[in-house]
């Protein structure tokens, strides 16, 4: 059986708030802690809003610095997290400037999703079109 964020297509396991309501976020099913997407590509695209906004709030760079703010450290181990992106996914440094303030690249925001999705599921079952599709419909390119 898929694992909650698959089934929930909210492969960030994005937690619902208040606050906010995500393009894409479904109607027709419930998760009382969770958001429920439409599609994946509506989850992922959520991922690179949350990483985006972050980014222009906190203005993390390095990967270490992303993760400690995409993880709750009272949820997960966020060291572990960390270790686990880069040695499965990113393959740099934990505290090197991975992304540069002035832009972040379709490809690297890519690998970083890709690597969040495999953390937060135990598996990371998009193509490269699906992420891709869902990177573009947060705008980026």
């Amino acid at each position: 059986m898929a694992s909650r964020g698959i089934r929930n297509r909210n492969p960030g396991n994005i937690r619902k708030d208040s606050f906010t309501h995500w393009e894409g976020e479904s109607v027709f099913e419930h998760d009382n802690d969770f958001v429920v997407f439409e599609t994946p590509e509506h989850g992922i695209r959520a991922i690179a809003i949350v990483l985006r906004n972050d980014r222009s709030k906190y203005g993390p760079t390095t990967v270490r610095q992303i993760i400690n703010r995409w993880a709750a450290p009272v949820e997960k181990a966020v060291d572990n997290y960390v270790l686990a992106v880069i040695a499965n996914w990113l393959d740099i440094d934990l505290d090197e400037d991975a992304f540069p303030r002035d832009r972040l690249a379709i490809d690297s925001m890519a690998m970083l999703v890709a690597a969040i999705i495999y953390y937060e599921n135990g598996e990371q079952p998009y193509s490269t079109e699906t992420i891709q599709r869902g990177l573009r419909m947060a705008g980026f390119d």
